[in-house]
């Protein structure tokens, strides 16, 4: 991992880990190893703030994935920070096991000021 990302080790209620990728204005939001980026080319963060790339630690080291794992869904770093103290976030709908706890969205924020300072 580089010094732009994070192992959240904390579990969530399904068992699983996540890493957190902080991507700023301008940089590629694809590791430059990975088979999305070999397939799409970069694909650089064209938003005024930086995003908050959230991956399934489950599948970092196999063949196909990020090498943060798989991709679950990206936030810009003001939705973080706004949201509300003592919840967590429903990352995908449709899969329970990618719900971050309220503990998971501290060590975000917490990432996200280090970042910015």
């Amino acid at each position: 991992m580089n010094k732009d990302t994070i192992k959240l080790e904390g579990k969530n209620h399904h068992g699983k880990t996540f890493n957190v990728k902080y991507v700023r204005p301008n940089e590629n939001r694809w590791h430059s190893d990975s088979d999305r980026f070999k397939r799409h080319g970069g694909v650089p963060n064209e938003y005024d703030e930086a995003l908050i790339l959230i991956f399934d630690a489950e599948y970092e080291t196999l063949c196909g994935f990020d090498p943060e794992g798989q991709f679950v869904t990206a936030y810009g770093v003001s939705t973080i920070l706004d949201h509300a103290e003592g919840r967590g976030i429903r990352c995908h709908g449709g899969i329970p096991a990618w719900d971050l706890t309220e503990w998971h969205v501290t060590e975000i924020k917490t990432f996200i000021k280090g970042k910015q300072n």
